[in-house]
Parts: C-alpha cells; structure tokens; sequence
C-alpha cells in the first residue's frame, strides 16, 4: 500500500469502522499527513478492545478515543450513527507517540524483551498470569503462548542457541527458569536449583557459549548454559537478590547484582569469582543496568532510598548519586530516611516472622 492511498484511507472515519483490522494495521505504518497520523494514533489508542469487535462498537470508543485526542470534528463523524456522544474528554494519558498495545495477560506483565524471529521483531512478555507471550510487533497478533511455569513469570529475556532465538524467562514464584525455542513455541530446558522466588534474569556469552544468569531471593545468582541446561556457577554473597545486568569489564564478562540489603556486588563470569561489593544504598536495590561512559564500562543501580547511583566497574568506586529533586519527598521527611525506616520496618518483621512470605508475593519491592 503507496502512502497517499494509506493518507487517503485514514482519513476516511468510514474506512476505520468498518475495514478488516489486518488491513487497518498495515495502512497505520504508511501514514504522513498530519490528518492521517492523527487517526491513526486514535485507531492505535484502544486498537486491543475494538479489534475484535463488530463496526457498531467499535465505532462508539473510536468517538471516545478521538474526543480524548481532542479531535471533536473526527469524534462527531465517528458517533454520527450512534445514540451517544462524548461531550468532552480530559486526554490526559493519551499520547500519538503510541504504535501498539498488546493485550491478552489476564493480570500483571512481570517483564518484557525483544527478539527477531524469522526476519520479523516480536516483543515477548511474561506475567502473573503465569503465562509467557510471544507479539509480532508488525501485526500486534500473539504468536505464542508458553506454559509451564506455575506461578507469577517476574522477568524475561532472549538469547540465540545454535543459531536459534530463544527466550528465557524467571518463574518467580516456581522457584525455576525456563527456556523456549522461539519458532517453535516448544521448551527446551527448565532450569532448576533455585530454592527462592527468581526475580531477574539476563543473558549474557562466556567463553563463546550463551548463557543464562538469574537471581533470586534465595541470595544467589545461578549461571546457565543454554546448550546443555546445566548450571555452570552458583554465585554467592548477600541474601535476596532483585535485580542482575552483565557487563565486560577488561574483557571479561561479569554479573551485577542488586540485593535487598542495599548492597551492589560484581562477579567474574568466566571464574565465579566475587570481584567487587558496592555499598552506599540503604535498602532494596530493585533495579540494575550497565553502560559505558567514556570508555569505561559504568553500572547503574537504583533503590528504595530515592537515589540512583553510577558505579566505575573498573576501580568499584561511585561517580555519581542521583537523587529526585526538593519537594518530591510527598511528606516523608526525605528519601534516605524513609528508606532506612521501611529498612528496619522490614527487619523487624522478619526478626517476627511476618516479613519474608508476605513481602515476595510480588515480582518487585
């Protein structure tokens, strides 16, 4: 489909009603005039109820959906055969920045990543539904869906095996890591060893192979062949691990780490070996990331304490803090020291033995 035939049909309220979505969806892409990207952002704004529905309702939330973009000439069109019609509509959560939502989890999305199946990018997806999602983003269709898992999926990630994508996600609450081949749809490993939810995962290639690496709240973080579905190392060192991210630090692969003790630590991947513990935040650290930074590879950790720190992985020293501006403490005396209170909150209800079942139903603190 040329642009100016995609142009002309978008803007054509009729077209967007009654036209097969398959075909809507390909027009979406092609649009460049600004009234033609204008419907297309609101078609793309609900696009996962009204898909499946019949003309005469999709029709009315495409009214809604244009009141919400403010387009009031468009939204009149579209409810001109309907017995309703928006009067206003805030729009304060709509953006034309929007190209897909993906609908299907029946509860919370733990994790999200990418791959390219068959020349084609898919978007895969894991949630409290206990189900893993595989999207090609060209159609917004589900491919897949993996079972197997038997509680909550807090995280997920892909690799390539053999030449083949894979995606590998953490079952937090079933305490395993599972592996499918992506163009099949079938399992291929379930990891096991695990005695804690698994909250994260990330993959990473040492010494040529791919590998998985998980961590959990049983304060370890597992490293997995993918080939062969053996573990490899079983780091250790703090207890109730959130969040891993890998690096290359002189040419060696390593894992970070991000405890619910307020503590960062880095191992070796090649020797299992710790290399540096980083301290400095107080309480969870929930979420780690790497980067480099003039050449030096950098990890940047959050935590509950409010700020978000940036770590030379080269000498293990802080380079940065961040911290949210004055004025966003929402009432609580400041964010370090309503850390250190939910810290001891914590402790407290652990040293009871109220703490440590109730606080992991959750993928994240």
């Amino acid at each position: 489909m040329s642009a100016g035939l995609a142009d002309e049909l978008l803007e054509d309220p009729g077209f967007l009603v009654h036209a097969d979505p398959e075909t809507v969806t390909a027009a979406l892409r092609q649009a460049t005039t600004p009234d033609a990207r204008l419907a297309a952002a609101i078609y793309r704004a609900s696009q996962g109820v009204h898909r499946d529905l019949g003309a005469d309702q999709r029709r009315q939330i495409l009214a809604l959906d244009a009141a919400r973009f403010q387009a009031t000439a468009l939204s009149d069109d579209f409810a001109r055969s309907t017995y309703w019609r928006p009067l206003w509509a805030t729009g304060t959560q709509m953006s034309s920045a929007l190209t897909a939502t993906l609908t299907g989890h029946k509860a919370r999305v733990g994790g999200v990543a990418t791959a390219v199946v068959d020349g084609r990018p898919v978007v895969i997806s894991g949630g409290e539904d206990r189900t893993v999602r595989v999207w090609d983003l060209t159609t917004s269709r589900t491919t897949h869906t993996l079972v197997g898992h038997t509680g909550w999926v807090c995280a997920v990630a892909t690799a390539v095996v053999d030449g083949r994508p894979v995606a590998i996600a953490a079952g937090g609450e079933d305490h395993t890591v599972r592996v499918w081949d992506l163009n099949s749809g079938y399992a291929t490993h379930t990891l096991t060893g695990h005695t804690g939810w698994v909250f994260a995962v990330v993959t990473a290639v040492v010494d040529g192979r791919p590998v998985a690496i998980s961590a959990s709240g049983d304060g370890t973080v597992r490293v997995w062949d993918l080939n062969s579905g053996h573990a490899t190392h079983t780091l250790t060192g703090d207890t109730d691990l959130r969040a891993v991210a890998t690096a290359v630090v002189d040419g060696r692969p390593v894992a970070i780490a991000g405890s619910s003790g307020g503590t960062v630590r880095v191992w070796n991947l090649t020797t299992g070996h710790i290399t540096r513990t980083l301290t400095g935040h107080i309480g969870i650290v929930g979420a780690v990331a790497t980067a480099v930074v003039d050449g030096r590879p950098v990890a940047i950790s959050a935590g509950e304490d409010g700020t978000v720190r940036v770590w030379d992985l080269n000498s293990g020293h802080a380079t940065h803090t961040l911290t949210h501006r004055p004025g966003e403490d929402h009432g609580d005396g400041g964010g370090e020291r309503s850390a250190r209170r939910r810290h001891r909150w914590r402790r407290r209800r652990r040293r009871h033995g109220a703490g440590v079942g109730s606080e992991q139903r959750a993928c994240h603190p």
